[in-house]
C-alpha cells in the first residue's frame, strides 16, 4: 500500500508567504489601473463639459448658472431638475458627464452651497467676497445689462438656510460642488458642508460692489475673461487628514481654453479660483 504525502508545514507556510508577496505587489498596481481609468474617464467629462460650456456662452452670450442645473425645492421637500440657463439636456446630453467616477451621491439630492477657502497669493491681492466659514454662498441675480466698466450687473441675496431665495444644487454634479469634511460654525448639526465648484463671481467686487476694471478677470461673470480663467475642478480624489487634504491627493482642474491640469489638492484647497497655472 502506497504511503499518501501531503505538503508540510514550511511548505505550506512558504506558498502562503509566496501569495502574500505577490498579492501586496499586484494590488497597488491594480489600485493605480482603477485610479487610471477613473481619472481618463473624468477627464473626458469635463472636455464634454468645457465643450457644452462653450457652446451655450456662442449661443447666449453668457455663461450658464450652474453646470447641471438647480434643484427647485417644493412644499413635499421633493426635488425637481431644473434645466433653465444649464448645460443640460442641450449642451450635453448625459447627465452622468456631471458626476465625477469617485462621487458616491444620490441623484436626485440637493444641498446648500458655501465658497470654498481661500488664501490670496502673495503677488494677488483679489479678496474673495465669502469664506467658507461665513455662510452660504451669495445667490446671484443676473441681468444682461452692462455696466461702463463692461462688466454684467449683478445683484446679490443673502443665502442661507433660512432664506427661501436659496438655490440648491445637486449632490451628485461633483462640477457644481461638492461635499467636504469640515463643518463651519454657522451649520446646524444635521447639516453638511458642501463648497462650490462652479460659480460666475468669487470676488468681494464682483459679488458686494457689482464689479471693477481693477478686480481680477479670472470670473466667468466678466465679460471675455481670460483663457487661464478657472471654471470648476474635480476635488472627488482627494484624501483628507484633520480636515485638510493629503499632500499627495491630486484634483483635475478644467481650465476657460478647454485645458485640464492635474493639480495638488492641497493648493487649490488654498486658492480655489485664484490658484495660477503653471505655463
Amino acid at each position: 500500500m502506497r504511503n499518501k504525502q501531503g505538503f508540510t508545514i514550511m511548505e505550506l507556510l512558504a506558498v502562503m508567504a509566496v501569495i502574500g508577496l505577490l498579492s501586496a505587489i499586484s494590488f497597488p498596481a491594480l489600485q493605480n489601473i482603477r485610479l487610471k481609468s477613473s481619472r481618463n474617464s473624468d477627464i473626458s467629462s469635463m472636455k464634454e463639459i468645457w465643450a457644452g460650456l462653450i457652446m451655450y456662452k456662442e449661443d447666449h452670450g453668457y455663461f450658464p448658472e450652474s453646470l447641471a442645473g438647480h434643484a427647485t425645492v417644493d412644499s413635499t421637500n421633493n426635488n425637481e431638475l431644473k434645466v433653465t440657463k444649464t448645460l443640460y439636456p442641450k449642451y450635453v446630453k448625459s447627465i452622468q458627464a456631471f458626476k465625477p467616477s469617485q462621487l458616491k451621491e444620490t441623484f436626485l439630492t440637493s444641498a446648500s452651497n458655501m465658497l470654498p477657502n481661500f488664501f490670496p497669493h502673495k503677488n494677488n491681492n483679489t479678496e474673495q467676497a465669502f469664506h467658507s466659514s461665513d455662510g452660504f454662498a451669495p445667490l446671484l441675480n443676473l441681468t444682461t445689462t452692462s455696466n461702463p466698466n463692461q462688466r454684467r450687473t449683478i445683484s446679490t441675496l443673502p443665502q442661507n438656510k433660512n432664506s427661501p431665495n436659496v438655490k440648491h444644487t445637486y449632490k451628485f454634479s461633483g462640477y457644481d460642488a461638492i461635499k467636504v469634511p469640515y463643518k463651519p460654525r454657522f451649520l446646524a448639526n444635521n447639516q453638511e458642508a458642501n463648497e462650490l465648484r462652479y460659480t460666475l463671481y468669487w470676488s468681494t467686487k464682483a459679488i458686494k460692489y457689482g464689479g471693477s476694471p481693477t478686480d481680477n478677470p479670472r470670473q466667468l461673470g466678466y465679460y471675455n475673461p481670460p483663457s487661464n480663467t478657472i471654471v470648476t475642478w474635480n476635488s472627488s480624489y482627494r484624501k483628507w487628514k484633520n480636515n485638510i487634504p493629503d499632500t499627495d491627493s491630486k484634483d483635475l482642474v478644467l481650465y476657460l481654453n478647454g485645458h485640464i491640469e492635474i493639480v495638488s489638492s492641497l493648493d487649490m484647497f488654498q486658492y480655489s479660483w485664484s490658484y495660477i497655472p503653471r505655463e
